[in-house]
Protein backbone atom coordinates (compact mmCIF):
# COMPACT_ATOMS: atom_id res chain seq x y z
CA UNK A 1 0.00 0.00 0.00
CA UNK A 2 1.64 3.56 -0.98
CA UNK A 3 0.80 6.08 1.69
CA UNK A 4 -0.85 8.87 0.89
CA UNK A 5 -0.58 12.54 2.26
CA UNK A 6 -2.62 13.42 5.34
CA UNK A 7 -5.37 15.78 3.81
CA UNK A 8 -7.72 16.91 7.41
CA UNK A 9 -6.96 15.43 11.07
CA UNK A 10 -4.83 12.80 11.89
CA UNK A 11 -4.43 11.89 15.68
CA UNK A 12 -1.54 9.92 17.79
CA UNK A 13 -0.11 9.45 21.19
CA UNK A 14 3.27 8.85 22.10
CA UNK A 15 4.17 6.90 24.74
CA UNK A 16 6.47 7.64 27.58
CA UNK A 17 8.56 4.73 26.30
CA UNK A 18 8.66 6.24 22.53
CA UNK A 19 5.94 4.14 20.97
CA UNK A 20 3.85 5.83 18.63
CA UNK A 21 0.04 4.96 18.42
CA UNK A 22 -2.36 6.00 15.67
CA UNK A 23 -5.60 7.41 16.88
CA UNK A 24 -8.29 6.43 14.46
CA UNK A 25 -10.99 8.30 16.34
CA UNK A 26 -10.09 10.63 19.22
CA UNK A 27 -7.36 10.77 21.95
CA UNK A 28 -10.17 9.46 25.11
CA UNK A 29 -11.66 6.52 23.15
CA UNK A 30 -8.30 5.60 22.48
CA UNK A 31 -7.46 5.52 26.25
CA UNK A 32 -11.31 3.95 26.74
CA UNK A 33 -10.62 1.21 24.15
CA UNK A 34 -6.64 0.70 25.75
CA UNK A 35 -6.78 0.77 29.39
CA UNK A 36 -4.43 -1.68 30.41
CA UNK A 37 -1.77 0.14 27.85
CA UNK A 38 -1.99 3.83 30.26
CA UNK A 39 -2.55 2.02 33.26
CA UNK A 40 -6.28 3.73 33.38
CA UNK A 41 -8.42 2.68 36.09
CA UNK A 42 -12.09 2.88 33.90
CA UNK A 43 -14.12 3.43 37.09
CA UNK A 44 -12.21 6.53 38.27
CA UNK A 45 -12.66 7.73 34.67
CA UNK A 46 -16.34 6.83 34.86
CA UNK A 47 -15.96 9.31 38.49
CA UNK A 48 -14.71 12.06 36.52
CA UNK A 49 -17.52 12.03 34.08
CA UNK A 50 -20.14 11.58 36.40
CA UNK A 51 -18.81 14.59 38.99
CA UNK A 52 -18.88 16.94 35.64
CA UNK A 53 -22.53 15.21 34.37
CA UNK A 54 -20.94 14.46 31.19
CA UNK A 55 -22.12 11.37 28.84
CA UNK A 56 -19.06 8.78 28.55
CA UNK A 57 -16.25 9.20 26.42
CA UNK A 58 -16.98 12.78 25.48
CA UNK A 59 -14.92 15.55 24.91
CA UNK A 60 -15.58 17.79 27.92
CA UNK A 61 -13.79 18.66 31.30
CA UNK A 62 -13.52 15.11 32.34
CA UNK A 63 -11.77 14.46 29.23
CA UNK A 64 -9.65 17.64 29.21
CA UNK A 65 -8.58 16.34 32.93
CA UNK A 66 -8.03 12.90 31.92
CA UNK A 67 -5.71 13.73 28.92
CA UNK A 68 -4.10 16.21 31.44
CA UNK A 69 -3.20 13.62 33.76
CA UNK A 70 -2.31 11.32 31.19
CA UNK A 71 0.57 14.16 29.36
CA UNK A 72 1.89 15.06 32.88
CA UNK A 73 2.84 11.10 33.06
CA UNK A 74 4.54 11.21 29.73
CA UNK A 75 2.17 10.86 27.61
CA UNK A 76 2.35 13.10 24.49
CA UNK A 77 -0.85 13.77 22.59
CA UNK A 78 -0.49 14.81 19.21
CA UNK A 79 -3.62 15.97 16.97
CA UNK A 80 -2.99 17.15 12.99
CA UNK A 81 -5.78 19.29 11.99
CA UNK A 82 -6.29 20.76 8.67
CA UNK A 83 -3.76 23.92 9.03
CA UNK A 84 -1.68 23.05 11.84
CA UNK A 85 -0.72 20.41 14.80
CA UNK A 86 -1.41 20.77 18.05
CA UNK A 87 0.87 19.03 20.40
CA UNK A 88 0.78 18.50 24.11
CA UNK A 89 3.74 17.95 26.08
CA UNK A 90 4.74 17.67 29.99
CA UNK A 91 7.85 19.36 29.31
CA UNK A 92 9.53 20.38 26.00
CA UNK A 93 12.49 18.75 27.53
CA UNK A 94 15.46 16.78 25.13
CA UNK A 95 13.38 13.58 25.61
CA UNK A 96 10.13 15.14 24.48
CA UNK A 97 12.07 16.91 21.24
CA UNK A 98 14.09 13.50 20.44
CA UNK A 99 10.48 11.80 20.52
CA UNK A 100 8.57 14.71 18.63
CA UNK A 101 11.58 14.96 16.10
CA UNK A 102 11.35 10.99 15.20
CA UNK A 103 8.15 10.94 15.02
CA UNK A 104 8.37 13.63 12.44
CA UNK A 105 10.82 12.26 10.76
CA UNK A 106 9.30 8.98 10.49
CA UNK A 107 5.44 10.16 9.12
CA UNK A 108 7.65 12.75 6.75
CA UNK A 109 9.75 9.97 5.42
CA UNK A 110 7.97 6.31 5.64
CA UNK A 111 4.62 7.53 6.72
CA UNK A 112 2.86 6.11 9.73
CA UNK A 113 -0.13 3.62 8.66
CA UNK A 114 -0.49 4.63 5.36
CA UNK A 115 -0.56 8.42 5.90
CA UNK A 116 2.59 10.71 5.67
CA UNK A 117 2.91 14.71 6.06
CA UNK A 118 3.66 16.42 2.78
CA UNK A 119 3.60 19.96 4.53
CA UNK A 120 7.04 20.90 5.78
CA UNK A 121 5.84 23.90 6.73
CA UNK A 122 3.06 23.20 9.09
CA UNK A 123 2.65 24.97 12.45
CA UNK A 124 3.23 23.12 15.01
CA UNK A 125 1.62 24.54 18.41
CA UNK A 126 3.23 22.91 21.15
CA UNK A 127 2.06 22.94 24.32
CA UNK A 128 3.91 22.34 27.90
CA UNK A 129 1.57 21.02 30.82
CA UNK A 130 4.43 21.34 33.23
CA UNK A 131 5.17 25.16 32.47
CA UNK A 132 1.76 26.17 33.08
CA UNK A 133 0.58 25.36 29.56
CA UNK A 134 3.87 27.90 27.92
CA UNK A 135 3.45 27.58 24.45
CA UNK A 136 5.96 26.75 21.41
CA UNK A 137 5.29 26.89 17.75
CA UNK A 138 7.71 25.70 15.46
CA UNK A 139 7.33 24.19 11.65
CA UNK A 140 6.84 20.64 10.82
CA UNK A 141 10.46 20.44 9.31
CA UNK A 142 12.02 22.59 12.26
CA UNK A 143 10.28 19.88 14.58
CA UNK A 144 12.44 17.35 12.19
CA UNK A 145 15.33 18.67 13.23
CA UNK A 146 15.40 19.62 16.68
CA UNK A 147 17.11 16.47 17.45
CA UNK A 148 19.50 14.15 15.84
Amino acid sequence: MTPSAIKNTAAFWISPEGMILPVKTNHIDFVIQHPALFAADLDVMRQRYQIHNEPWGSEGKARHEIICDLVLQGWIRIRRYRHSYSINVRQLDNIALKRLSHFARLIADTGVEGSFEADLYMPCNIIELHHHHQHHQLTFSQLQEKVQ
